[in-house]
């Protein structure tokens, strides 16, 4: 178990690594310059704002999933024909015990699902796999297109509460028990992500405000003008997080289902449902 908490860990770690150089990322690629970029005139410069393009990106980058997979097979045959050669008195196996890592792994993982006896995912079933899919679709769009209208900063924290939703649909939709302490760490984070979004609204507020009052060129209206946009273009880049939030949790809860009750490794599903979104 020791083992299994260590590869919970470092997976968790990851995750939160690599989603937070993903925002750093799209956020660098939305600010990139692409038209007009030495014209004085900064309202006519055209910046990098493809939200679709950058979601088609990450499913690219997700699709690598197939490399592991396509490993383990060549592995698996591997490991089969030696053992085959092996009770035919030819040969000695040459790999012998480097699936027992995997498989106790995996157990102790998966130990929650072995009271429910699943088939495998293949056939039309597979068709279930466009549910998840299509809503990682949507939820990654709605998030790219947030992101433009906000700082990075309060995008990834905003999008910490989605842990709330996923909580929420599990406990009304999969019938999850959660305990006390889990339910007062959510509404905490909840809290937090509300805070940080208040504040970064007030302080786009304040720096419109100075920048407003070293400058004479325009007039009072003009300024009340532009505060008025950006705290409503934040507004709106948090609305779009939130609803986006609301499809990614859908995902999880949908995927947490789909795995509960029929048999597939979860690079495998990563994988089939990037095919299904380039389709």
């Amino acid at each position: 178990m020791a083992v299994t908490r260590s590869v919970l860990l470092v997976l968790v770690a990851g995750t939160v690594i690599t989603g937070c150089l993903n925002s750093i990322a799209t956020k660098y690629q939305d600010m990139i310059c692409v038209k007009h970029c030495q014209d004085p005139d900064l309202s006519k410069r055209e910046y990098f704002e493809q939200p679709v393009l950058q979601t088609l990106q990450m499913f690219i980058g997700e699709m690598l999933c197939w490399i592991p997979v396509l490993i383990n097979f060549i592995i698996s045959k591997a490991e089969q024909k030696n053992k085959n050669l092996s009770q035919n008195g030819e040969t000695q196996p040459l790999l012998t015990d480097s699936n027992e890592y995997t498989d106790n792994n995996d157990n102790e993982i998966d130990e929650s699902f072995n009271s429910v006896q699943r088939q495998e995912l293949k056939g039309w079933a597979s068709v279930l796999l466009a549910l998840p899919a299509l809503c990682d679709l949507l939820g990654t769009t709605l998030f790219n297109v947030g992101l433009l209208l906000t700082p990075v900063s309060i995008y990834q924290m905003t999008r910490g509460s989605l842990i709330l939703f996923v909580g929420l649909f599990s406990v009304s939709l999969l019938k999850r028990t959660i305990s006390r302490v889990e339910w007062s760490s959510l509404f905490i984070v909840s809290l937090g992500v509300f805070i940080v979004g208040l504040s970064g609204s007030l302080s786009s507020g304040s720096s419109s405000s100075s920048s407003s009052s070293s400058s004479s060129s325009l007039s009072s209206f003009e300024f009340v003008t532009a505060d008025v946009a950006d705290a409503s273009r934040l507004i709106s880049g948090m609305f779009l997080i939130f609803l986006g939030m609301i499809f990614s949790a859908s995902q999880f809860v949908i995927e947490e289902y789909i795995l509960s009750r029929l048999s597939m490794k979860p690079m495998k599903l990563v994988g089939y449902e990037e095919v299904v979104h380039l389709i």
